[in-house]
């Protein structure tokens, strides 16, 4: 499909955005004895969060592809990087709220304006977006009203804040331009400014800029926030309305560029531009500026980012992956470190190398090979799919290791894949009993998701083998070093 019909499509679904979801759906319904996770916290299934991170990347793609016309991250950065440790002791931390179930992400409590909401973290991308009075799809929780801001102000089309001929960008699907700029304008529920756009999850934000006081872990900044007035998403993060976007101003164009939030905290305070993030399994923490040395112990063991100051992303080169002892692939690949992403994605590529091996191994593990008496397998739907397990079956599955660098690698235990469940969590087929044909007699209820996903296409078109997603990256304390265009990764206390 072509981009400008892909981003066309995303206008209209701002009012039908659940057909991809049902298609997902529909796809995986007639596996008779496969599990679905009901994230009842929030209404949702897992067939949910696993349609959130495939959708999330498939229109990532298409706005990275848009902006490397427009000359961002053309050139790639071979320099060789001096890699320093972080020494200074000026730093904010703020806590998280959040986990990968039911929540499927974490968040942050923040003031806009003096009043109080909650965004995800989010490092696969750059903007903070908020609701905003006079969003008739949002919740009336966290939501901005402008007017009760001394500080806040909308954006105007005609302002030099709105880039110039924007119109012509394939982001801009609202048909309205400045005649002053040639800038993308909106105009809905009696708010008209400079437009933005983003999807995440199986849902889709549309608004505009505006800019007003953000408070954040005690520090306090100026920024451009895009706020959301039309809003269709499925899947909340907890109790979060917004997304806060920690990437580079590089992915911030949709279409009009506004300065990430991080960057103007960074220049406001006098913070060195360095964030960090533990995530736990239950909430976790935020550190602003450096990092905090009672997160974790030992080295950090710091990775150049591959495309250097030219990076869009926090994305790694690696050499390959293990199972066990035997290497599934060797050759180099590149890995996308994002808390907005769940999961562990791969590209098809692995994912059937995945597949490949499990299915000549681990035979004998209920789910991992189709029979007679259960139809479907993990696999069924590129992966996302509950099953119910013994003990000693997950004991079975093997180690996956992500080589990084011959010095370091990320290695998951099958808990880290095989996530457990409870039983009142489990849907199946959209009804409210479990199906017994998957229960055996050594099982003994236990309900596990397998949490690694197939992305198809996802090389091809970018250039990344894998996502690292939160189920991968709560296992370490993580830099983000963007003085040195780094990522760093620390063990656990």
């Amino acid at each position: 499909m072509e981009s400008k019909s892909f981003f066309y499509s995303i206008f209209y679904s701002l009012l039908i955005f659940t057909l991809f979801e049902l298609c997902l759906a529909n796809s995986s319904g007639s596996n008779e004895g496969l599990l679905r996770l009901q994230v009842r916290r929030v209404a949702n299934s897992f067939e949910t969060l696993v349609a959130k991170d495939r959708h999330r990347w498939s229109y990532k793609n298409d706005v990275l592809s848009w902006m490397a016309l427009q000359g961002y991250g053309k050139s790639i950065h071979t320099e060789k990087q001096e890699l320093f440790p972080v020494t200074n002791s000026r730093y904010k931390e703020v806590s998280l709220h959040g986990n990968v179930v039911p929540d499927g992400g974490y968040y942050v409590d923040l003031e806009i304006g003096g009043q109080k909401t909650a965004a995800q973290i989010d490092t696969g991308s750059s903007n903070l977006i908020v609701p905003i009075h006079g969003c008739n799809d949002c919740s009336s929780e966290g939501m901005i009203d402008l007017s009760h801001s001394s500080s806040g102000v909308i954006i105007p089309c005609n302002s030099s804040s709105c880039n110039s001929n924007t119109c012509n960008s394939e982001l801009c699907i609202t048909e309205s331009c400045s005649k002053t700029n040639g800038a993308c304008c909106y105009e809905f529920s009696g708010v008209s400014g400079c437009f933005f756009v983003i999807v995440y999850g199986t849902g889709a934000a549309a608004g505009v800029y505006f800019k007003d006081t953000v408070q954040i872990a005690g520090l306090s900044t100026t920024a451009t926030i895009g706020g959301i007035l039309r809003n269709v998403s499925d899947y909340p993060v907890g109790a979060a309305t917004g997304v806060l976007g920690m990437g580079f101003k590089g992915a911030s164009c949709n279409p009009s560029c506004a300065t990430p939030l991080f960057e103007d905290l960074v220049r406001t305070n006098k913070l060195s531009d360095i964030f960090s993030l533990r995530l736990g399994n239950e909430g976790g923490y935020l550190v602003l500026g450096g990092i905090d040395r009672s997160l974790y112990s030992g080295n950090i063991h710091y990775i150049p980012l591959r495309h250097g100051a030219n990076s869009l992303l926090y994305d790694l080169s690696c050499k390959g992956v293990k199972i066990g002892n035997s290497s599934l692939i060797s050759t180099s690949a590149g890995a996308v470190v994002d808390s907005g992403t769940t999961t562990l994605v791969f590209d098809s590529k692995y994912f059937k190398e995945l597949k490949n091996y499990f299915q000549s191994n681990l035979c004998d593990v209920p789910l991992v090979c189709s029979n007679s008496s259960v139809s479907g397998t993990i696999f069924s739907g590129g992966g996302g799919v509950c099953g119910f397990f013994s003990s000693g079956d997950i004991e079975k599955f093997p180690t996956i290791t992500i080589e990084i660098t011959s010095s370091f690698q990320i290695s998951l235990e099958p808990k880290d894949y095989m996530l457990q469940v409870p039983l009142s969590d489990i849907e199946s087929g959209g009804n409210s009993t479990i199906p017994e044909k998957s229960r055996t007699s050594s099982s003994g209820g236990n309900a596990y998701c397998f949490t690694i996903l197939e992305f198809p296409g996802l090389e091809s078109s970018e250039g990344y083998s894998m996502i690292l997603g939160d189920t991968v990256l709560k296992n370490y304390y993580v830099v983000f070093n963007r003085e040195n265009y780094s990522v760093g990764f620390a063990q656990l206390p």
